[in-house]
Parts: structure tokens; sequence; C-alpha cells
């Protein structure tokens, strides 16, 4: 029993990572084999600020069926994105993004040097991800070999993903009202999977802190916020690089 949970805790604390994995980008390459332009434009083919999408992104993605990339790509090469007269594949083949016209548009502006636009959300989200989880694990370690300094190491990880939880929220929040975001689709079940994940972890962190716990309900519910903050940085990956 106890193995089985810690073989699903460690499943859920990578699932984040297996999701984020600019997959796109790497079919776009093994299609194309792009020159130095874009190559150095990488995700910027498809996207202005992740997860929003320039006309060429917003093409492949209504063209996309599934996984199959490559056959997405080929539906919009006779298309024209961007509007200046040359097809995809002309402008891909000739180094030019097919999602940026000739006379391109104003920059986008991304918030001064010192508050950005992502307003450092990117660089907060990983504490809870890795505090909280590495506490999760250390909380069924210390249980399993009955050692009360592996318990302490845990709870001092879980408090710690726990009150970094509400620093990535309000980081998220604030990302996504500078970055004009709307209320529907990957950014709302980012943000609904972030919040739950918060609120659990506060209740078994509280729960925590009245002293270390045998319940199989207590290792229940650490288990479930594992798994939410798992989902949540899935889905925050899938946004980036999805």
């Amino acid at each position: 029993m106890v193995r089985t949970s810690l073989f699903a805790l460690m499943c859920f604390v990578l699932i984040g990572l297996v999701g984020a994995k600019p997959e796109f980008y790497d079919q776009f390459v093994a299609t194309y084999a792009p020159k130095a332009k874009l190559t150095a434009a990488k995700c910027g083919i498809c996207h202005t600020i992740a997860p929003q999408r320039n006309p060429f992104g917003k093409q492949v993605g209504d063209a996309l069926s599934g996984d199959n990339v490559v056959a997405a790509l080929r539906a919009v090469e006779r298309m024209d994105a961007d509007g200046d007269g040359d097809l995809n594949l002309t402008e891909i083949r000739s180094d030019s993004e097919p999602g940026v016209a000739a006379t391109p548009a104003p920059p986008i502006t991304t918030g001064n040097a010192m508050f950005p636009k992502h307003s450092f959300h990117p660089i907060i989200v990983h504490f809870p991800i890795a505090l909280f989880q590495f506490g999760v694990f250390l909380e069924f370690l210390g249980w399993k070999r009955g050692d009360p300094n592996v318990r302490y190491a845990a709870l001092l990880c879980l408090l710690g993903g726990g009150l970094s939880a509400y620093g990535a929220v309000i980081t998220g929040l604030l990302f996504f009202f500078r970055g004009g975001f709307e209320w529907s689709g990957p950014p709302l079940n980012h943000f609904i999977a972030g919040v739950a994940a918060t609120l659990l972890m506060t209740t078994v962190v509280l729960w925590r802190l009245k002293g270390a716990h045998e319940s199989k309900v207590y290792f229940a519910l650490i288990a479930l916020a594992a798994a939410l903050v798992g989902l949540t940085g899935h889905l925050g990956g899938m946004m980036v690089f999805g």
C-alpha cells in the first residue's frame, strides 16, 4: 500500500514536467528545417506572448486534430496568415515569420524592467510545486520509517509550499490582467486548478501544524493536494508550450 502510494505521488510530481515540452516547435523544425531567423524566433513563430497566438499560430491551432502537428502545418501552407500576399510556406522557406506581416504592428509592451508583464509569476510558481510536493514525499517517507526528524523537514517544506502558493496565485492574477487574457479556455482551467490546489494545500498544512498525523484521510488529502499542484503546473506548461 505504501509503495503504491509513493509511486503515485512521484507520478504526480512529474506530471507537470511531462506536459511542459515545446513539441510543436520541435515538429516545426523537423518539418521545415528553418533557417536563422525562424530558429531564433522559436515559440514566436506561433505566439505573441504565450499562450496568445499570432495569426499563423491561430491557423495551425484551428487545423490541429489531436496531436498531429505536422498535418496541421501542411494544411495551412497554402494560406496567408499575416495577409501580406505571401503564402505561409513561401515565407517559411524564405526565413520570414508567417504570422508577422512585412509591415510589423507596433511592438507589444512587456512592462518595464523592474516589473515585467509576467509579474514574476513564472519564477514564483516553482516554489509551491517543488516545496509542497517534496514535502509530501518526505511526509510519506518519515511516516514509513517512523522518523520524526524527516517528518519535521516535511512540515517545513509543506509550510513553505503552502505559503508560496499564495504568491503564485497573486502574481498569476496580475499576469492575467496585465496580459489581457480572457476568463475562458486554458487560462480559466489553470486558474481554477491553482485556486483549488492552494485551498487544499492550506487545509492540509493547517491540519499538519496541529501535530504529526497517522490518519489515512490526512495522507489521502496530501496526496490529492500534490496531484492538484502537479495538474496546475501541467496546465500552466501547456499554456506556454502547447
